[in-house]
């Protein structure tokens, strides 16, 4: 991450390689996290330890500027953009060709959004705002990393003037009150919406300002605590073991920072008061090899994500840790040659003068902006695929389209014609393959969204003035009871059709599928993830057969594990192997509405739906009636 780098920061600050030693446990703790060993299932708290260290020395720089008299805010800034922008800007286009080479159109498409918001510091908020850290589509995402960035840089921005300002205005007791009051504040907000929204929690710069703020108390209160030797070493050692241990102790549960987050973040802040390079845990640190994968720590964060989700996209199942584990060394390695080839010139004023590098930096900053809205605006390039058969639209652009059926009334006269559809994107899906085979007409169609079963209340059951209802939620062997209850309560309000969609998924990555010759390519099977199959097969056992459509078993799954990728015609069926394309819900819909469970809209005549290009199911002419 984009710490200042404890030695030669122009600045009368004493080196301390216990720190870079610090910083190596943080980074490796991340990488192994990401990789998915199970004995650092707390390893994305590598990212606390690294907002505690960046607090303490941004504010150590603080302190010393103010006592030497000699502080600039443009300085500091410029000091920033050496730091950080260089080898975040290397990482955005080295990023950029291998994802414009292999990621399909939709991964693309989020792509160029996270490269705006990567150069504008801001991929925490773009994150928060479509899916979150912990969604298994983050694992795809190159950049997803660069939150951490977006809200280290949104505290230089927004918290270092308000330090300045209480260091001028009421000296270091004044930064002290002000650090006090933001870590009480942040921590309170933090652990208020651990409980509403975690992944804000998670991701924002308002519940991680307290992490940061006790990394400066740290800064402020080190040059005028005096601690015996003994004491000192006991303290550190301590604050290394509260740091660590969570490492491998923690996990995702309880990944939101709050109240259990001040234990390694209060370690590392007890280590940062205590360590001396010469004894004890600060001597263990300082150690050379620690030492020098600290200095290249923030290298090694910016590249071990893309590295990893370029190996996840180009995998044919998830990749172990063994496998991921395999590209550690060369991850260390190119962030070694980043940290003298690249981060340590820019650093060096010398070599870069401040015109030069704001030119380089500025340019380099547009051209990724203008580079993401065009793969934004393009919806990933999408006109290289032919195997979209044309769709122009994202695919959750076109998933939720469904939207605009949420709540609508239908009318209780024409009862024997209206189609109630309860669920999540799965029953977007459902209205799609409808819409798009003609079994579904929008006037007699309503959407009520469900994440989960028990989302569903009494009252959402009563007279809903339909002849059909369909359920289309997540299906596993502890939703399966609440899906047959809650099918019931339908049918007890009236309902006489009430059907339960099974879970469906085409493999773990497409983009794997790709590289397969053609000859091929487009027969491809591949088995659907192992978590889905085997919750689908648990609710199928515990779900009356005639509410129940099983789309594993329609896919194939249970004769040979396997579900194809494309349709006849050399169409993906789902762009993110969950989700389905428009030449997908017609070919599945096909499928799904000819089950005995849909007899009752079978029989209903309904209309065509009208001719597209590219469409090979039965369809009108605009302006002709079947």
């Amino acid at each position: 991450m984009g710490q200042v780098p404890a030695a030669r920061s122009g600045l009368s600050l004493s080196y301390r390689p216990e720190v870079d030693g610090l910083r190596a446990v943080a980074v490796l703790a991340v990488i192994l996290f990401h990789a998915g060993f199970a004995f650092a299932q707390g390893g994305y708290l590598g990212v606390d330890l690294f907002f505690v260290v960046s607090g303490y020395l941004i504010a150590s720089i603080l302190l010393a500027g103010h006592a030497d008299g000699n502080f600039s805010l443009t300085a500091f800034y410029l000091r920033r953009i050496r730091r950080i922008l260089p080898a975040l800007l290397l990482t955005m286009a080295l990023t950029s060709i291998p994802a414009v080479i292999w990621m399909q159109p939709d991964h693309l498409e989020n792509f160029g959004q996270s490269l705006v918001a990567t150069a504008l510091m801001a991929n925490n908020v773009l994150l928060w705002l479509t899916g979150g850290y912990w969604q298994l589509d983050a694992e795809f995402k190159p950049l997803m990393h660069s939150w951490s960035l977006g809200a280290e840089e949104q505290f230089y921005l927004l918290g270092v003037p308000l330090i300045l300002l209480a260091l001028r205005r009421w000296d270091v007791r004044g930064m002290g009150l002000l650090l006090i009051a933001v870590f009480v504040t942040s921590l309170i907000l933090a652990t208020v919406l651990a409980a509403r929204d975690s992944e804000a929690a998670y991701l924002l710069l308002p519940a991680r300002g307290w992490e940061l703020a006790i990394g400066s108390l740290v800064a402020l209160a080190r040059p005028r605590v005096q601690l015996d030797g003994r004491l000192a070493d006991m303290l550190a050692l301590i604050g290394l073991a509260a740091s660590c241990l969570p490492l491998a102790l923690f996990d995702k549960n309880i990944a939101a920072p709050g109240l259990p987050t001040l234990i390694p973040t209060g370690g590392c802040a007890l280590f940062l008061l205590a360590a001396c390079k010469e004894r004890g845990a600060g001597w263990l640190l300082a150690r050379p090899l620690a030492v020098q994968i600290g200095l290249a720590s923030y290298s090694a964060y910016l590249f071990h994500q893309p590295v990893f989700a370029f190996v996840r996209l180009l995998s044919f199942g998830p990749p172990g840790p063994e496998k991921l584990a395999l590209y550690i060394p060369a991850i260390l390695g190119a962030a070694w040659l980043s940290l003298h080839w690249v981060e340590r010139p820019a650093r060096n004023p010398s070599r870069l003068g401040d015109r030069a590098l704001l030119l380089a930096c500025g340019g380099g900053t547009w051209l990724a902006i203008a580079a993401g809205l065009l793969l934004h605006f393009s919806h990933g390039l999408a006109w290289r695929w032919p195997e979209m058969g044309g769709s122009r639209l994202s695919n959750m652009a076109y998933v939720d389209r469904a939207f605009r059926f949420q709540d609508a009334r239908l009318d209780p006269k024409r009862r024997s014609d209206n189609v109630l559809v309860i669920g999540h994107s799965f029953a977007r899906d459902f209205i799609n393959m409808g819409l798009e085979t003609g079994h579904l007409r929008p006037g007699e169609l309503r959407y009520q969204l469900a994440i989960f079963c028990d989302d569903l209340s009494p009252a959402d059951l009563t007279d809903p003035a339909a002849d059909t209802a369909v359920f289309a939620l997540t299906t596993s062997a502890e939703s399966a009871a609440c899906l047959v209850e809650k099918a019931r309560a339908l049918r007890r309000a009236g309902v006489p059709h009430v059907v339960i969609l099974g879970y469906k998924n085409f493999g773990w990555s497409n983009s794997a599928v790709m590289r397969l010759p053609t000859n091929q390519r487009y027969i491809a099977r591949v088995p659907p993830l192992a978590g889905d199959l085997s919750g689908n097969t648990a609710a199928r056992a515990r779900i009356p057969a005639d509410m129940f459509v099983d789309l594993f078993a329609l896919l194939g799954a249970d004769s040979d594990g396997t579900v194809p990728v494309f349709t006849p015609e050399g169409r993906f069926i789902s762009q993110d192997t969950h989700h389905l394309t428009p030449a997908g819900a017609r070919w599945l819909g096909e499928i799904v509405f000819a089950q005995p469970q849909f007899a009752d809209l079978a029989r209903r005549g309904i209309a065509m739906p009208l001719c597209e290009p590219g469409r090979q199911t039965a369809c009108r002419e605009p302006g002709r009636k079947r």
